[in-house]
């Protein structure tokens, strides 16, 4: 069935389409989303002016448009700060009802908490830790501390940019004395972040998902020289934050665009943002956050499947997010039946007899395991190109979720490097890594480059492995059904890699 979420917020309104398949995954269809500003002035006035209101139907109508072009089953609207706040905002869901056909349900804070994170849960890389999520609207800010298997608490704020704007920052740019009064009522209502933080377990780091922290990450991005285009997964320092808000307050809005690419909407709320985040990192003692492009629409989405899915979610309930998005990669993508996870069993044998020599460490394992399992993925693209194809998917493809830009791109040049290591091992690509995670990338490529060759017939013919290792050698004997010889053959081609990194002679032997 295909769902539709739509997120109707005072700055912006999101759409996201998606196919929800029987074992309780989905995949994307479609994105959109329009800066509609639909709490401009209304947070001040408490109305939603006419022309506002226009603007957000409008927007409505063509999304209601998008839905039908994509013959969406159910759509999903919720309507958070702006129109909660309203005295009219009924008056807008009744519009919304008639003039485009989407029934919105109006959510309260803690609801608005609640869906932030479970949009936000299966797209982080907890690792065991807790963390305190954090999401800027233009009417209010949610806080929430969570983990990956539950949330601690929660809090709503009305401390959204856009209601410090229409209060504080009129002038443009903005007085000394306005931003001094911002801080003195921001360090204020911040009081119950205290108490809450006071009540859950400890936050190990922060996160934030909302588009004013996006934009945070982007400028930062652009200043200290990264990729502006993926905010996702960006840490961001305080002391940049700092800076930030220095120089933007310093500017007219016109120039906050010019010098740093600021989106037009976004001009006039990215002060408000910068300071804010600023008062929250220090209110809770963190030095940074970490920014995710996944908030209140996302979470609608798995709110449904975890709703009307019944049993059929549980295998997508696995602890971690990496797994799990490495799970449904393969699950899409997969053409080569059983093979990858035979290749994934013998890599993580391989890994764990060779401990002694490769001096990696755990998380190694785990990255090794979910490169096995994808190694082979560009195969549904072109199977003479599929090393190259497997590479694009691994950087690119959405959906793979807990992996930060610089994991990902080691899993392309490890996926690369299994089948055409001299090429890859001499590209610029691989000589750009520093010479620490260079070392890491041969060694996972030459484990998992053995175990490719060790399942070479696929047939899930190698039955078990035994390694000793010796001054003089690594002596690997193998198990096999049938002795066809392929293994051997393939040994001889793809024992050249892992064979460096040992700086001994590698035995291999086979038999039944």
């Amino acid at each position: 069935m295909k769902l539709a979420a739509v997120d109707i917020g005072s700055n912006s309104i999101h759409l996201i389409i998606v196919e929800v398949f029987p074992d309780g995954n989905y995949r994307v269809i479609d994105k959109a989303k329009d800066m509609v500003g639909l709490a401009k002035q209304t947070l001040a006035t408490g109305y939603l002016s006419d022309k506002e209101m226009n603007k957000g139907i409008a927007c409505l109508r063509r999304l209601r448009r998008l839905c039908e072009s994509h013959k969406v089953d159910v759509a999903h609207a919720v309507a958070t700060s702006a129109v909660r706040s309203a005295v009219n905002g009924e008056r807008f869901v009744e519009r919304a009802r008639d003039e485009a056909g989407f029934d919105i349900e109006v959510i309260t804070g803690d609801e608005e908490a609640r869906l932030i994170y479970l949009g936000a849960r299966d797209n982080i890389d907890w690792i065991h830790r807790k963390a305190l999520l954090v999401d800027i609207g233009g009417g209010s800010v949610e806080f929430v501390v969570g983990d990956a298997t539950q949330s601690y608490g929660s809090l709503s704020l009305d401390l959204g940019v856009r209601r410090l704007c229409d209060r504080f920052l009129q002038d443009d740019p903005p007085s000394r004395t306005a931003l001094k009064e911002l801080k003195i009522h921001v360090t204020e209502e911040l009081a119950p972040l205290t108490a809450l933080l006071a009540q859950a377990p400890p936050v190990d780091f922060v996160v934030g998902t909302s588009g004013t922290l996006k934009a945070l990450a982007t400028v930062a991005a652009r200043r200290t020289g990264a990729d502006p285009d993926s905010s996702h997964g960006q840490w961001t320092q305080l002391q940049e934050i700092k800076e930030m808000g220095r120089a933007l307050a310093g500017l007219r809005r016109d120039e906050r665009s010019m010098y740093y690419g600021i989106h037009p909407k976004r001009r006039d709320t990215i002060v408000a943002g910068a300071q804010l985040m600023k008062y929250i990192l220090r209110a809770v003692d963190q030095e940074c956050f970490l920014a995710c492009d996944y908030s209140l629409r996302d979470g609608l989405v798995v709110d449904f499947i975890e709703r009307y899915c019944g049993d059929l979610t549980a295998a997508d309930m696995a602890p971690q997010v990496r797994r799990r998005s490495v799970r449904r990669m393969y699950n899409k993508f997969n053409r080569a039946g059983a093979h990858p996870q035979d290749v994934a069993k013998l890599a993580v044998r391989l890994f764990d007899d060779l401990a002694p020599v490769h001096g990696l460490v755990q998380r190694d394992r785990e990255d090794l395991e979910h490169i096995a399992l994808l190694h082979d993925i560009g195969a549904i693209i072109d199977p003479a190109d599929r090393h190259l194809h497997t590479a694009y998917l691994l950087r690119r493809a959405e959906g793979l979720h807990g992996f930060s830009d610089e994991e990902r791109e080691v899993m392309a040049q490890v996926a690369q490097l299994v089948r055409y290591p001299r090429k890859d091992l001499r590209s610029q690509d691989f000589k750009a890594q520093p010479r620490e995670l260079r070392s890491r990338i041969t060694w996972l490529a030459g484990i998992l480059r053995m175990a490719d060759g060790l399942d070479r017939a696929r047939t899930s013919n190698v039955k078990g492995i035994k390694t000793r290792i010796d001054d003089d050698g690594v002596y690997v004997d193998v198990r096999v059904a049938i002795n066809t010889g392929l293994e051997a053959t393939a040994m001889e081609y793809k024992r050249d890699v892992i064979e460096r990194k040992l700086k001994r002679p590698l035995h291999v032997e086979f038999h039944q």
